[in-house]
């Protein structure tokens, strides 16, 4: 078929069958942005930092799909073709603004604003038929308040940091797939967290960390395959996670410098899509990694043992439901890892 001068089609899929059929496309991308930040003091301890980013996206597509059951182009769009589809324009504008507050040396209180921006595209589906309507899809747009404050004790023993924060998301831009159609969907979203992390140094060369996160997420007006709109949980955030190492450093033939650390993770059970169908939930688990190193006191060089997944812990970290297909994608983690690593600064 006819099509945009100074295009040239690239396949994006090659698999001769009657559902995945011969893809071609080409994405044009010019982009321009401007942006500035800076920081004032109104007082000794109040601080205010204001920053702000304009950028421009155009993009222009042209994609071809061959059907491989009869060798001829099935579908075809460009700017000639279908201009209100292939050819995009993208006004995006970023925004953030934060006060800190320092009543002692010790502590910070801060909140922040900020306003964040994700342009919008183009998703091509690899499957047909395909519905021009789908390809396309809208910038999304974060508003984001924080608030928090970060403590340390006189001794620098004790390291506690907080945070609470909302996210409002216009026209989030979610993974679906049904009917065959895999596409881009804008819809809006809210999260609400807190965060909390802890250090401790109870004594010379011992270190523990423990982090902690809550959320609460929800995708508005969802469509399932079966065209009920319900909400739904943010993909890959479950409700509740942490972590937590300790770390002992301790001297080795003088100058040389041991250490040994171990760090546990645990995440509760999410949803790996946006549709959230039952064979694309994940359950909870936790898993631990090991790192036993020797080193110089001058830091110039380190050498160590690791191991990842210790207990070689089993979840998956991808799932996509395809039983109209008759079978379900799924990528599992690392099994357990072992390994060496040495590091040597050579200035």
């Amino acid at each position: 078929p006819p099509h945009s001068k100074n295009m040239k089609l690239k396949p994006i899929i090659s698999n001769q069958t009657l559902i995945n059929p011969l893809s071609l496309a080409d994405l044009k991308t010019r982009s321009i942005s401007f942006f500035g930040q800076g920081e004032f003091a109104l007082t000794d301890n109040l601080f205010v930092t204001l920053g702000g980013r304009y950028t421009k996206d155009k993009k222009e597509i042209a994609f071809l799909v061959t059907d491989p059951a009869s060798g001829l182009p099935d579908f075809f769009m460009d700017k000639a073709t279908r201009p209100d589809l292939a050819k995009k324009t993208f006004n995006l504008y970023s925004a953030r603004a934060e006060i800190n507050w320092r009543p002692t040396s010790r502590m910070t209180v801060y909140a922040s604003y900020n306003r964040g921006t994700k342009g919008g595209g183009f998703g091509l589906p690899g499957f047909l038929p395909v519905r021009a309507e789908t390809i396309p899809f809208k910038a999304e747009v974060l508003h984001s308040y924080e608030f928090g404050q970060k403590w340390t004790s006189d001794d620098g023993r004790i390291r506690l940091n907080t945070s609470f924060f909302y996210y409002n998301y216009k026209d989030y831009q979610g993974f679906s797939f049904q009917d065959l159609i895999g596409s881009i969907l804008n819809q809006d979203a809210v999260v609400k967290g807190v965060e909390a992390e802890i250090s401790l140094r109870p004594t010379k060369g011992l270190t523990f960390d423990v982090t902690a996160a809550g959320l609460d997420t929800r995708v508005k007006d969802v469509q399932l395959p079966g065209g009920r709109i319900v909400d739904r949980d943010l993909p890959l955030s479950p409700s509740f996670s942490g972590t937590a190492s300790a770390r002992y450093e301790f001297a080795v033939l003088g100058d040389h410098v041991g250490a040994i650390q171990m760090n546990v993770t645990h995440s509760g059970a999410s949803s790996l899509t946006l549709l959230g169908a039952e064979t694309e939930q994940e359950g909870a688990y936790t898993f631990g990694d090991l790192r036993v190193s020797l080193g110089s006191g001058d830091e110039s060089w380190e050498a160590s043992v690791f191991v990842k997944n210790l207990w070689n812990e089993r979840y998956r970290v991808f799932a996509f439901d395809e039983s109209s297909l008759g079978t379900i994608a799924q990528a599992y983690n690392r099994p357990r890892t072992i390994g060496v690593t040495f590091r040597h600064r050579l200035f």
